[in-house]
């Protein structure tokens, strides 16, 4: 499943494949000729799949749940990021994030991204778009998040939260906000529910044993 969502470009909740394709684990190791462009190595990927798996796709747009992402009411809650954050990520600490005082990942001070424990999760982007900001939060989703809040440039973004399927809400502490009521009270930022059409890959056919080198 990985190849394929970096081969395609496509989040794995808009892949239709068999069972198998997001479980079975494959040793890859290819060599990239010198020259060669980030734009150039999906397609080279896509050309792998094909010839080493007998990969066969099609697009398909269906009607699915989604997201927009717009600001609330006394929103946004975030600052402009910084003019020079190279520092940020050139001497990152080694080891996992301290915890604060509810067990959430500490982050920032050249840690950024994302990091969690057992149940508790934080995100840091010391330079984010709104658009990457939608793309990391359809990954925590699973559903399409499109960014409706007209706001341009790069923030500084801190978010923490524990996931739905991690505690449920009759037992959630004042101090354990799931992800929506976290994107609203510590982002000021709101997910808008709707509907509308999605692409989606399917995976026609794809042979579980590649061809050998």
């Amino acid at each position: 499943m990985g190849l394929i969502t970096w081969a395609y470009s496509v989040p794995f909740f808009l892949v239709t494949a068999p069972d198998w394709v997001g479980s079975t684990m494959f040793d890859v190791s290819a060599n990239v000729p010198d020259g060669t462009t980030k734009a150039q190595c999906p397609v080279m990927l896509q050309n792998l799949l094909i010839e080493r798996f007998k990969l066969a796709v099609h697009r398909e747009s269906k009607e699915v749940a989604k997201y927009a992402l717009v600001v609330a009411k006394n929103g946004p809650k975030f600052k402009i990021a910084a003019g020079d954050t190279a520092s940020e990520g050139s001497d990152d600490p080694v080891g996992p994030p301290p915890l604060d005082m509810q067990g959430f990942p500490v982050l920032g001070h050249g840690r950024t991204g994302t990091a969690a424990t057992k149940s508790k999760f934080a995100a840091y982007w010391p330079k984010c778009t709104m658009e990457f900001l939608a793309k990391m939060l359809e990954v925590q989703l699973s559903k399409p998040v499109t960014d409706a809040t007209d706001l341009k440039g790069e923030y500084e973004v801190s978010l923490h939260w524990i996931p739905d399927e991690l505690a449920p809400a009759s037992s959630r502490m004042p101090d354990d906000p799931a992800l929506m009521s976290a994107i609203q009270e510590q982002l000021g930022l709101r997910l808008e529910a709707k509907k509308g059409p999605a692409d989606f890959l399917v995976v026609d056919h794809l042979e579980k044993t590649p061809t050998d080198n």
